[in-house]
């Protein structure tokens, strides 16, 4: 063991004996310039082929969530790189003032693309709206046409049961004047 130690001491003090107090040059680093590509920069034309894909199948109804599951099996990226999401696309939409508002955000269980909620009732509004006009002209106030309406069963252009806040926003929407 001593010699072991003494062995490691006698190198120890010639690499000391031969150490070159010289300054040393200074290696210099050649910088290679990569220029700096912005992300939405990098994405922008996937982007735009991807929104040609939502705003087709926007135009054929298809529901939201599976707007993003097609974007994301074709790969297809978002302006900053990531996967598609419900929230991103409804931001998207959003930014570019996309009319969504007779779109569902899935479709219906059966796997059959659903008909946006205004289209659904439009003919049993379109009744509804017949009946309102009927008793505004007979002068019925607002509340018991209210109660006509639901005890005939019939729904808003949403699918709702009738309210008077309801039957109040449709009559300044068409700008017809009613009993309150």
């Amino acid at each position: 063991m001593y010699e072991e130690m003494s062995n490691k001491y006698r190198e120890r003090l010639e690499k000391e004996a031969n150490r070159s107090y010289e300054p040393q040059p200074i290696q210099r680093y050649t910088q290679v310039f990569v220029p700096h590509v912005p992300v939405k920069e990098k994405y922008r034309d996937q982007f735009e082929k991807a929104w040609e894909v939502v705003l087709d199948n926007i135009n054929k109804g298809i529901a939201i969530k599976n707007i993003v599951t097609v974007l994301n099996e074709r790969g297809m990226k978002t302006r900053t790189g990531r996967e598609w999401t419900f929230s991103i696309l409804r931001a998207e939409l959003k930014k570019h003032d996309t009319d969504i508002s007779g779109l569902r955000a899935r479709d219906n269980k059966a796997g059959q693309q659903a008909l946006p909620v205004k289209e659904k009732y439009r003919d049993q509004f379109e009744k509804a709206w017949e009946v309102v006009l009927d008793n505004i002209n007979k002068g019925v106030a607002i509340k018991n046409i209210v109660t006509v309406l639901n005890e005939r069963g019939m729904k808003t252009r949403t699918g709702r049961e009738w309210t008077f806040s309801i039957l109040q926003a449709e009559l300044k929407k068409h700008n017809v004047m009613a009993l309150q």
